[in-house]
């Protein structure tokens, strides 16, 4: 049993059913061909066919290898494909390609799982599109992710955040910039540890609210196409969130301003790290500092040999130093 489920209105669901058969002619009852919900448009088929209507097949056989070919349909979208209580299945699993319709809607299959369809007999001209092996005796749902934005995909955020740390070093002021066109995010909650000064929106200020489900503050959003502006604190912390916020962005990029005295060490987690301490190391600087230290040790001995490797380790990028460190995610 092989099937095609095609995405619209009205849904379509396409069966390619093979039979084996041997010995005389005869008729066998095959049990149910379609799966609850459906109603059928057509058969076509090189043996007499009997369909009735709760989807109970039966076939005229005689010895030979058939294809039936049968079309259903249904005008509502469906919670669960899954035969109906009581039913006996044609087969106890079956392989079925899903064809998207996207200027329609996205949607995908859930709760089945793909196969590679090159180790199976899948009709060739369903092989493009992605298969699944479904257990009859189980359900599996067809979710609708997207409607009515035809081809176009929503855009990821992209956040440009800036950070200031207190001088003692407990806290952070933060100033983040969020953009992204078509949207489907209608609330944006501030990470953990955060805490909301002021949000504009496209200039306007906006009201902060507490999600009542999580209690996290945030803002409601009213325009598909983000252009915000946020301010606010940060307690200090082990972990930062890398896009401040409780959802997802296409790009981060973060620039930390460090008072006076201090001196990023390293961060990790970002996928680039420009000004730190640890990444502002070169080959050619660890061959100078070990040349460095080695001179000093056959003049002077191994204790000044140790103290001029730490001292050189130290200071040899102070000279250069700068007060902001930059890194993106």
């Amino acid at each position: 049993m092989h099937r095609l489920l095609e995405d619209g209105i009205p849904l379509w669901l396409r069966t390619e059913l093979e039979l084996s058969v041997a010995g005389k002619s005869r008729e066998e009852s095959l049990g149910s061909i379609l799966p609850e919900g459906w109603q059928l448009s057509q058969v076509e088929s090189p043996l007499p066919v009997a369909i009735d209507e709760q989807g109970r097949m039966k076939v005229q056989v005689r010895a030979g290898k058939w294809t039936l070919r049968l079309d259903a349909f249904r005008l509502n979208s469906f919670t669960q494909f899954r035969y109906a209580e009581g039913s006996r299945p044609v087969t106890s699993s079956e392989l079925i390609a899903f064809r998207a319709r996207p200027d329609f809607r996205l949607a995908e299959i859930l709760g089945i799982p793909s196969i590679d369809v090159t180790q199976t007999t899948f009709p060739t001209a369903w092989r493009e599109l992605p298969v699944y092996s479904w257990d009859t005796n189980t359900a599996f749902q067809l979710e609708e992710r997207m409607r009515g934005m035809g081809l176009q995909k929503p855009e990821g955020l992209r956040i440009q955040r800036e950070l200031w740390l207190d001088e003692d070093g407990q806290g952070l002021t933060f100033r983040d910039r969020i953009n992204g066109a078509m949207q489907q995010i209608w609330r944006l909650d501030a990470a953990e540890h955060s805490e909301l000064g002021s949000v504009r929106a496209s200039g306007q200020g906006q009201l902060i609210t507490k999600n009542p489900n999580n209690g996290a503050v945030g803002v409601e959003i009213r325009n598909r196409s983000l252009d915000l502006e946020a301010t606010g604190r940060m307690e200090k912390a082990r972990e930062l969130s890398a896009t401040g916020w409780r959802a997802d962005a296409d790009s981060v990029n973060v620039t930390l301003n460090l008072p006076p005295g201090w001196r990023l060490l390293t961060l990790f987690g970002a996928d680039y790290v420009n000004g730190d301490w640890l990444t502002s190391w070169t080959l050619l600087d660890l061959f100078l500092l070990l040349v460095f230290a080695l001179a000093v040790y056959r003049l002077c001995g191994i204790p000044a040999g140790v103290l001029a490797f730490l001292a050189f380790a130290l200071a040899y990028h102070e000279p250069g130093a700068r007060v902001t460190s930059g890194f993106s995610f």
